[in-house]
């Protein structure tokens, strides 16, 4: 599933999967893994998403099913860093 945002200026508003994921594992665990550093917008919405309970979880979801995804497999799963580690094709340091 890829997202594009259309009028938006710049390079880069393009979301996949794999890009999300990233953001994720950085804004979690950055020390660990080579990948993008999210905006700061994307940084604090997917701190928020971490910190919601799974009602809220899914309401940012309805915004933002990506990133609420990557955010479900790092909170509720346990190989879930494994799982978006996979998504992002990096290794850890």
């Amino acid at each position: 599933m890829k997202l594009t945002f259309e009028g938006l200026p710049g390079e880069g508003n393009d979301l996949d999967l794999p890009t999300v994921a990233g953001y994720v594992l950085w804004t979690m665990d950055s020390k660990q893994y080579r990948v993008k550093q999210p905006g700061s917008f994307f940084e604090s919405l997917i701190v928020t998403a971490c910190h919601a309970d799974d009602e809220n979880l899914a309401r940012i979801g309805l915004g933002f099913p990506l990133v609420a995804h990557c955010v479900d497999l790092y909170k509720n799963h346990d190989d879930g860093l494994d799982q978006l580690r996979e998504l992002t094709g990096v290794e850890k340091q």
